[in-house]
């Protein structure tokens, strides 16, 4: 009987401390979607003929019943501008996730709010969590979108750069390496405009699909067993050109979840490609630090950032 009782003290106790891991993991990546939230989305338009692919992936269950409460339809923007005299430059921002969920609050809204503390409008793009090509797809349109809108937002349209985080960095090589070119003829206004950001930043992002280590991104993304030229098209660093967009790149040798040769192997490819590129390997940091406050080296990064912007002349420091 005694034996029972303690037994059934330490389910309890597990319990209860799985549910505040839970809370922390929930409250740290997902917003409340309150009536400020709200203000703030704008969804994508997307054609009648996709009109079935809005809703975030169905998982398995019992995965579907734990985070679809906590995604909204996709893909929509979570628009942050800035009031200027002038356009000002932006940043469309891809939270990460592994292709499964998106740190939106961590690695979207409060990257945003910094953001446009620096005089920079920030977009944070709820992008469907499907498989390839969806991802790439909503980014592509949001892209296309902004560019369309830049008056309305008061952007410059030749200033728009993209940041992604971990998978949401893998997503911002791709669209940097895959872009599509405008077309001016086009009844369509979306896509009289490219789908090439002005510039990226990569943060602890995964960049090629071929390292073994990625097979849970690869799996989201591409689903089991996924054709090797489909895993050769998403490794973005061979797919650099000279007309890929400069980049600022960082991350941590202990990153224990992306490892930092990621970061090395594009950074490398945009060198060998011409295209000027800046990246800081951080002796220390852990993966997912966003703007990396609490972190010893990796916490410089927003200020190293910000004096890159000024040299490449796309954004002066205020």
């Amino acid at each position: 009987m005694r034996l029972l009782k303690y037994f059934s003290l330490s389910i309890l106790i597990l319990l209860v401390v799985f549910a505040a891991i839970a809370w922390r993991f929930v409250s740290g990546h997902f917003p409340d979607r309150d009536e400020q939230y709200r203000a703030r989305m704008e969804y994508l338009p997307m054609p009648p003929s996709a009109s079935e692919d809005y809703a975030d992936a169905a998982w398995r269950w019992p995965l579907s019943t734990f985070y679809n409460p906590f995604l909204e339809q996709g893909p929509y923007l979570l628009t942050y501008p800035v009031a200027r005299e002038k356009p000002v430059a932006a940043v469309l921002i891809l939270p990460g996730g592994g292709y499964f969920f998106r740190s939106e609050k961590y690695e979207g809204i409060e990257i945003a709010d910094w953001l446009n503390a620096q005089g920079i409008a920030g977009f944070v793009l709820n992008y469907r969590l499907k498989l390839h090509p969806a991802p790439l797809d909503d980014t592509q349109l949001a892209m296309r979108y902004l560019r369309e809108h830049a008056q309305r937002y008061n952007i410059d349209p030749q200033r728009i750069g993209i940041m992604g985080f971990s998978a949401g960095g893998h997503l911002a090589a791709a669209a940097s390496t895959l872009y599509q070119q405008g077309q001016p003829a086009s009844l369509q206004p979306l896509l009289r405009h490219s789908t090439r950001p002005d510039f990226s930043v990569l943060a602890y992002a995964v960049t090629s699909l071929t390292d073994s280590a990625h097979a849970g991104i690869r799996g989201n993304l591409l689903g089991e067993n996924p054709d090797p030229e489909l895993i050769n098209l998403l490794s973005a660093e061979r797919h650099v050109t000279s007309d890929t967009p400069p980049a600022f790149v960082w991350t941590a040798k202990t990153d224990s979840i992306v490892p930092f040769q990621n970061s090395v192997i594009y950074s490398q490819a945009l060198e060998a490609a011409g295209v000027p590129v800046e990246t800081h390997i951080y002796p220390e940091g852990r993966h997912g630090s966003a703007l990396a406050e609490k972190e010893e080296y990796a916490r410089t990064w927003p200020a190293q950032w910000l004096s890159w912007l000024k040299k490449m002349d796309i954004h002066p420091i205020d």
